[in-house]
């Protein structure tokens, strides 16, 4: 059944171009057959205004956000106490191998030869690598408890840098998505290249799934791969067919989070995408 009232979704960007884009979205949706509002702010201090007025039943984020002016403190230590890093950083690499498998096993435009030959070098390439020296915890792991106690401080402004944070230094939006399931609003996050670790801080904090950091950052990872690695012979319409499938097991999986090239991060479909599978993700009628 439809609602009676439009489904009202509040967007984090704080990049004016792309405020545009997540504005048009609710077009975009309207026309073919949605009802949306969608209301954009530009900063983590006035997100949290925002969700605190009730009236909104999606949030969706950009990966980072402006300060905003008076952050408040929050505590995070406890929500990370009984967290395993060492399990989280096998279940994401062991997710990394799968989804990947899965990608290019499901591109019928590569022939198979191809395919194995795809994987292979992939599985052997920097990004692999560095995912295998990561599965245990340390310094530079994927998500570990020194990672996350730093984030913590960062959030509490208990280090001297974010002592007084500036309104326009950026952070990462996990305050605004952890406020929105705190209040059981219903939450998506769109993130671009380099943003791994930032993704793991997320899962570490119980927002979103390890297969969800996977399938994030799998756009970047391809496309950082094939661009830096001259070992992984990568064609540009083997590399239009593996985006394809990932789009499409985005869908499939309702993702929360999606993963974007950067060149495409401009479109309103985006921020429609987004949307649309937050809506399937929680079972939301429109």
């Amino acid at each position: 059944m439809k609602n009676e009232n439009p489904l009202e979704v509040l967007v984090v960007e704080d990049e004016k171009e792309y405020k545009q884009n997540a504005l048009n979205a609710q077009n975009y949706l309207n026309t073919a057959g949605y009802d949306v509002r969608i209301t954009v702010v530009d900063n983590i201090v006035d997100a949290l205004k925002e969700l605190e007025t009730n009236k909104y039943n999606m949030l969706i984020s950009d990966i980072t956000i402006y300060i905003g002016k008076d952050l408040p403190k929050m505590d995070l230590f406890d929500k990370i106490n009984e967290f395993d890093f060492d399990k989280a950083c096998k279940d994401v690499y062991d997710s990394f191998v799968n989804i990947t498998t899965r990608i290019i096993d499901s591109c019928d435009s590569i022939e198979e030869n191809k395919k194995s030959e795809i994987k292979k070098n992939l599985f052997n390439s920097p990004f692999f690598e560095y995912l295998r020296d990561t599965k245990d915890e340390g310094e530079v792991a994927l998500v570990s408890r020194k990672r996350m106690n730093y984030l913590c401080k960062q959030f509490n402004q208990e280090i001297e840098y974010w002592s007084n944070p500036k309104p326009n230094n950026t952070i990462e939006s996990i305050p605004v998505v952890l406020k929105a399931k705190e209040m059981n609003i219903p939450y998506g996050i769109v993130t671009r290249v380099h943003t791994l670790g930032s993704l793991g801080n997320y899962f570490a904090l119980n927002l979103i799934s390890e297969e969800e950091v996977v399938i994030g950052n799998m756009p970047s990872v391809l496309s950082l791969t094939a661009e830096l690695d001259e070992n992984v012979q990568i064609d540009s319409i083997q590399l239009n067919s593996l985006y394809n499938e990932i789009s499409n097991m985005n869908k499939r999986l309702k993702n929360r989070v999606i993963g974007i090239k950067e060149k495409d991060y401009k479109g309103q479909e985006v921020w429609a995408q987004a949307i649309k599978n937050v809506m399937a993700h929680y079972n939301i009628n429109n």
